[in-house]
């Protein structure tokens, strides 16, 4: 199975809205579906796939460089660390109920971290304390884990959801330790005060499950909100009242991923992908 790279994405033609891009790379190597992948900078790609491993990419020269071997079930999510100072630290979330960190550099696990009793699957660093120490799960068990890296232990569940929770994502506000989001197949998604664990505001108004959610960075990376969801809905929240905005529709088929742009304060543009 085989990770892409593409550039030139901002090219349109305006009556059609058709993206005009050139392929830059296929990066080859995984034995099984990629489930996930990141990329940092303009060079580095990461990838986890259902062949168990995680694999990074030199996107400039075409090549793996480096194959993450240690979970003993597919890879579900994984990210590189948002700190600067932290190297090339990377983050994974496995169907083996596990999450690991590793050395980007050298590929040795640095830490395993257990305690949920299912599939973990999602996962997202804090940006707070560097961004290197505080980390969020999301799993099959219907539960969210805070945990901290310097202590290598779970400082918090979060419980609330009645289903499998799929997604998670830090806010990005300067407090980064603070707001936590998460998307559940009971059609929900929640706003968390990690510090002290409390359901901040419930999102209701999908009528299937959630399978991504991402923060807006504009007005300080804790308000705006996007949902992707099975009922093949785009939806954006402000999550002060609780209510949804707007549902974007012309998907046909489920809507699997979402993010939003960080260009020019973040609100304007969102990218979604669906389930063909």
């Amino acid at each position: 199975m085989a990770l892409r790279t593409h550039t030139n994405p901002s090219r349109a033609r305006s009556h059609t809205h058709t993206c005009i891009h050139k392929q830059h790379q296929v990066l080859e190597g995984h034995v099984g579906s990629v489930w996930c992948c990141d990329i940092r900078g303009a060079r580095w790609a990461l990838s986890g796939s259902r062949d168990k491993t995680l694999r990074v990419f030199d996107v400039q020269m075409g090549e793996c460089v480096l194959v993450l071997v240690g979970h003993k079930a597919s890879v579900f999510g994984c990210q590189w660390s948002v700190a600067e100072a932290s190297g090339r630290m990377i983050l994974s979330a496995s169907a083996d109920r596990t999450l690991r960190v590793w050395d980007g550099e050298t590929g040795i696990c640095r830490q395993i971290l257990e305690g949920h009793s299912a599939a973990v699957t999602s996962c997202d660093w804090s940006i707070a304390d560097g961004g290197a120490r505080w980390i969020v799960s999301a799993s099959d068990d219907s539960t969210l884990r805070i945990w901290d890296l310097d202590m290598s232990s779970c400082e918090m569940i979060l419980e609330g959801h009645t289903g499998i929770v799929v997604c998670c994502k830090w806010s990005s506000a300067e407090d980064g330790k603070r707001w936590v989001l998460s998307g559940s197949w009971d059609r929900e998604l929640i706003v968390w005060d990690a510090a002290s664990g409390t359901r901040v505001q419930t999102l209701a108004g999908h009528s299937a499950p959630v399978y991504g959610c991402a923060w807006s960075c504009a007005d300080g990376g804790a308000r705006w909100v996007v949902s992707a969801s099975y009922d093949e809905t785009v939806k954006l929240w402000d999550t002060l009242s609780g209510r949804c905005l707007r549902s974007i529709l012309g998907h046909t088929h489920w809507v699997r991923c979402c993010e939003w742009s960080n260009f020019e304060g973040g609100r304007r543009w969102v990218v979604s992908g669906t389930h063909m």
